[in-house]
């Protein structure tokens, strides 16, 4: 795994961490988290993760077309980055799970006899990955 991508999975635990502690909806909370996606945005103008997360932010907030326009930047940025995909699918649904999809890992159902990716509203051509 490259260092860039170290740091936007880092990037998206710490920002999955902040918003499930921001029970409270502290806007000062969000403040700080908004500051860190923005920052990323910046450092990584070619990644789909930041993109992602700051949907999730404005998601969180209630703006869900301002949500779907970042879930849609990062389907574009890179189209096999499942979260977004699948953060499209849950928001874009009237139908939603609870789960939100912070990482490549939340989009992956383990099973007895190994992993299989969860069904997606739309196929996906997905890389063997030798790490599974």
């Amino acid at each position: 795994m490259s260092e860039e991508r170290k740091a936007l999975f880092q990037l998206s635990m710490k920002i999955r961490e902040m918003v499930e502690k921001n029970k409270s909806n502290s806007e000062d909370q969000w403040g700080k988290c908004r500051e860190i996606v923005c920052g990323a945005m910046e450092q990584y103008p070619n990644a789909a993760e930041p993109h992602n997360l700051y949907g999730i932010l404005l998601e969180e907030a209630g703006n869900h077309t301002g949500a779907m326009k970042h879930f849609r930047a990062a389907a574009a940025l890179d189209p096999t980055y499942l979260p977004a995909r699948k953060n499209l699918e849950r928001f874009g649904s009237f139908e939603r799970d609870e789960k939100i999809y912070y990482t490549e890992e939340d989009c992956i159902e383990r099973k007895e006899k190994g992993f299989a990716l969860k069904k997606l509203m739309f196929p996906v051509f997905v890389k063997k990955v030798s790490s599974l």
